[in-house]
């Protein structure tokens, strides 16, 4: 979601004792709550997130305890200062049905405590499963997990009734004080139904994507961790919505054909994700990620780079580079140790073991390191582009 900043409120409070938090890459949401998008500041052209408050100034007087000598000198006050910096806030998803999973994060920098307000705009009315959260003191990361709304208030009467489709408020406040704005949009059952799919069948088949998955509507599709936008559309990296996830626990993670080949024909939804190419919010170009959910992006001039960084629950890494100008892509598998024998799609290669330490050489998440940023949901990632190509180039020759 790209955010909108309008200017910044000012605000006073009192805390004491505290130290500045980190800026810049230590700063970074790190781990799968942390979800930026995009690498430069919001856009003021699209709808969204509204930072409404941005610095939280505080000089909070402190005293020192006396020399044990001197039982009757008190040292000179002194003050403190804290600024409280809201980032970024959104709602994974956006858009959804009553009562289906929800989880809103954002960074806040010098709070250590927030408050999440889901409410109607119209009635005024706010949701009990709302309430404090936490920030991380180093990183200034939070979340907090819950489900869409299912009922409302009615204003005349009180009594409960089911949820009326149509956008609804989260604030984020802090010492009262709303810091940051977002939308949720709750639809209705019959306007999912009407929902046209994601991608036609022949567009899905060129792409390579599971008949299912491409039936699916585009926001039940489309999960947006991180983006970047270019001249020919968005750049995105997407998993499954978590209704679909959730969904998909019954027939034990599979969408598609349960008799087809692994990920031809079916894939595990919690191991699902995609790069795609969005453009006037319709999918122009989709590239499948099965057992692969993509870490990082990167556009430049002619190509956009981007891969996944193993972790403990999908150990294996991978280096993707797009032709911008043809929108070929050519998908490079590095092996973990720890590989369970995943099947891959037929198109991708599978680079030999020795090419395991160029790759750790070529991309480091993390503090520290060298190398290009690049647009990370995972945290700080940085990467050598002219080793990536070396290795796509020799292990694709």
């Amino acid at each position: 979601m790209v955010k909108r900043v309008v200017p910044a409120l000012v605000v006073a409070l009192v805390i004491a004792g505290c130290a500045s938090p980190p800026v810049g890459d230590a700063a970074r949401p790190v781990g799968d709550a942390a979800r930026p998008v995009g690498d430069a500041a919001p856009s003021d052209d699209a709808g969204g997130t509204t930072l409404v408050g941005a610095v939280v100034s505080t000089e909070v007087p402190t005293t020192s305890a006396p020399p044990p000598t001197t039982t009757a000198t008190t040292a000179a006050a002194t003050t403190t200062t804290v600024e409280v910096v809201p980032e970024w806030v959104s709602a994974f998803p956006s858009q959804g049905l009553p009562g289906d999973e929800l989880e809103i994060c954002g960074v806040v920098q010098g709070a250590r405590r927030l408050t999440v307000v889901v409410s109607d705009p119209a009635s005024g009315m706010t949701w009990s499963n709302t309430g404090a959260v936490m920030t991380s003191r180093q990183t200034g990361q939070w979340c907090w997990t819950g489900r869409f709304p299912a009922e409302t208030t009615d204003a005349a009467s009180g009594e409960q009734q089911p949820i009326a489709p149509g956008v609804y408020d989260v604030d984020i406040e802090y010492d009262g004080t709303v810091i940051v704005h977002t939308d949720l949009e709750v639809f209705s059952e019959e306007m999912v139904a009407a929902m046209p799919p994601s991608q036609s069948p022949d567009d899905a088949d060129r792409d390579g994507v599971v008949a299912e998955v491409a039936a699916l509507p585009f926001y039940r599709r489309v999960n947006v961790q991180s983006e970047v936008v270019a001249d020919e559309g968005v750049w995105m990296l997407t998993e499954l919505s978590r209704a679909v996830e959730e969904e998909s626990y019954a027939t034990g993670c599979g969408i598609g054909d349960p008799q087809g080949v692994y990920p031809i024909d079916i894939i595990c939804a919690v191991e699902y994700g995609e790069i795609l190419l969005v453009a006037d919010g319709a999918i122009d170009e989709a590239y499948p990620m099965p057992g692969a959910v993509p870490s990082w992006i990167h556009v430049t001039d002619e190509r956009v780079y981007g891969g996944r960084i193993g972790d403990g629950a999908l150990p294996d890494s991978t280096l993707v580079r797009i032709d911008r100008a043809t929108l070929e892509a050519t998908v490079v598998v590095i092996p973990s140790p720890l590989d369970g024998g995943t099947e891959w799609l037929p198109d991708w290669h599978l680079a030999p073991d020795s090419h395991r330490d160029q790759y750790e050489m070529a991309v480091h998440a993390g503090p520290g390191g060298s190398g290009t940023p690049v647009t990370s949901h995972i945290g700080t990632v940085k990467v050598d582009l002219e080793a990536i190509d070396l290795i796509i180039d020799v292990v694709t020759t």
